[in-house]
């Protein structure tokens, strides 16, 4: 028996979790009863235990409950060009690494009205006995709610004969949740296909297209394209074809070449290919977002401004909060009439009192949840926790707004094309003294107190406000000491030697 507590749960994702583990629970023979019991009697750690059984069960149901099959298998679209499979360059294939001398790596996106394809088309030979586990393993990641993932070709050439797998092939579903470590829980899948029957020798020709089905940008696309590489590649091509109507801006970076642009049928085609190119060795140790490969951007968005259109209106919840969270607000509020002092609580509040999970599934990894859902789950993830602290901060009279950044690749934001796809963290900026402060409420322990609280250092940041016209420098300033301090004491007298060690640590060294 499958015993559910369930009543009209604000929170969608909570939701559609709780209707589809019943759902679920019920195709893979599991007896499911829906007890019809106020969610708001029982306390907050109790919901939270029952979202995080819940969350644990969809990740032990299979994939084959699903109610209808998440991947099909249909030849590929009409528009679809197949390159023909270059020769095989042997001075090349000497460099080729673990078995593997890739022959073409494709790609082909076609925009429609409200909706995109993309095709992807690998040609791998395997020079060697290591090659063969990675060739007769053919993987694909996809995200249900926003894909469907269609199996177009797998066909296995040896000694000229072409042996068509694709049928026959059996396709396992998988879950693999690999950043749920890290409080991050996205319902992305990995479809696998294993080939039985591979060998030295062959050449593994496989196609996978990705028919979007719902988009969180209607109308616009984004996408970044490798046109080089540190391994032999045969032939790169991309392929971009949309309607003439459509405005698309590109990029290219570390000598990638122009596009090759037409116009045919009311449609343009951009193309880029690159043949049998001289593979570059990257270099370790590199300052963070330096890259040495050949790439290409591609955005409908003509600035930075477009970005900060389609982003305030995700941010535009109620704000309202819950009584018990109100209280706690107000007696900051008259504890503390200070700025920076309520600015200090107030990111103690969230920090401290809210973990970090993030629940990126669907709308969920856009889309903000409301403060008061937030406070009463007793979780988060970036975008809950931001909304959260700046409700609080308005309430205490300070004015703050969500900010777009990314942790990885910050600091090459302002030589990327404005898209919406660019960021991958939100934090929260206020002004001190006409300067911004930037807040981040996913950390935790974070000592100090305004403005001696520890600078992040992510390099841009996108302020989501009317107005705003570009990306906004938050590098941290070159500290004036050190960032911790060792002071050894040495002594030796009658009965020996004795070493005492204190260390201070400051700033970011000490909440880390």
């Amino acid at each position: 028996m499958l015993v559910v507590v369930w009543r009209d749960e604000s929170n969608p994702e909570v939701a559609r979790a709780l209707a589809r583990v019943v759902l679920l629970g019920q195709k893979a023979g599991v007896k499911g009863a829906y007890v019809q019991k106020f969610w708001t009697e029982m306390t907050r750690a109790m919901r939270v235990a029952v979202v995080a059984m819940l969350l644990s069960l969809l990740t032990l149901i299979p994939a084959s409950a699903e109610v209808e099959p998440i991947v099909l298998r249909q030849p590929l679209a009409n528009w679809v060009t197949l390159l023909p499979i270059p020769e095989v360059n042997p001075a090349r294939m000497r460099k080729a690494e673990e078995g593997i001398y890739d022959l073409i790596q494709d790609t082909q996106i076609r925009i429609e009205p409200g909706q995109q394809f993309y095709v992807r088309r690998t040609v791998k030979k395997i020079t060697d006995r290591s090659g063969m586990e990675s060739a007769a393993q053919l993987e694909s990641n996809f995200d249900p709610e926003t894909d469907r993932l269609v199996l177009n070709r797998v066909i296995v050439v040896r000694d000229g004969q072409q042996i068509d797998l694709t049928k026959s092939a059996s396709i396992e579903i998988l879950r693999r949740e690999t950043e749920l470590d890290d409080g991050i829980l996205t319902g992305d899948r990995t479809a696998l296909v294993r080939l039985k029957d591979v060998r030295v020798g062959d050449v593994v020709d496989a196609s996978w297209t990705w028919a979007e089905k719902r988009s969180y940008w209607p109308g616009h696309h984004f996408s970044v394209h490798d046109l080089g590489w540190s391994v032999p590649v045969g032939i790169t091509r991309v392929v971009i074809n949309a309607p003439s109507g459509m405005t698309l801006f590109h990029k290219a970076a570390n000598g990638a070449e122009k596009p090759r642009i037409s116009s045919a049928n009311g449609r343009q085609e951009w193309l880029w290919i690159a043949k049998d190119p001289e593979p570059i060795t990257g270099d370790e140790d590199t300052p963070e977002g330096y890259e040495v490969w050949p790439e290409v951007q591609l955005s409908s968005m003509g600035g930075w401004p477009d970005v900060v259109a389609w982003g305030l209106p995700l941010y535009a919840v109620d704000q309202t909060l819950p009584p018990d969270l109100a209280q706690k607000v107000d007696a900051v509020s008259v504890k503390y009439p200070g700025k920076m002092d309520r600015i200090t609580e107030a990111l103690r509040i969230v920090q401290d009192s809210v973990r970090y999970t993030s629940l990126s599934i669907g709308a969920g990894g856009y889309v903000p949840r409301p403060p008061a859902a937030t406070w009463r789950n007793g979780f988060g993830d970036c975008k809950d926790k931001t909304v959260l602290l700046i409700a609080v901060l308005r309430r205490l009279g300070v004015a703050a707004v969500p900010a777009l950044t990314d942790l990885d690749g910050g600091y090459s934001l302002d030589r990327m094309l404005p898209s919406a796809t660019a960021f991958d963290h939100v934090i929260v900026r206020v002004e001190n003294n006409g300067q911004p402060m930037w807040l981040d409420p996913t950390g935790s322990h974070q000592g100090g107190r305004a403005p001696a609280i520890a600078e992040l250092n992510y390099g841009y940041a996108l302020p989501l406000r009317p107005g705003q016209k570009g990306l906004e420098p938050m590098r941290a300033k070159t500290p004036d000491k050190p960032s911790y301090l060792v002071d050894e004491t040495h002594r030796h007298d009658d009965k020996g030697i004795s070493i005492t060690v204190a260390t201070t640590y400051l700033g970011d060294e000490a909440d880390i």
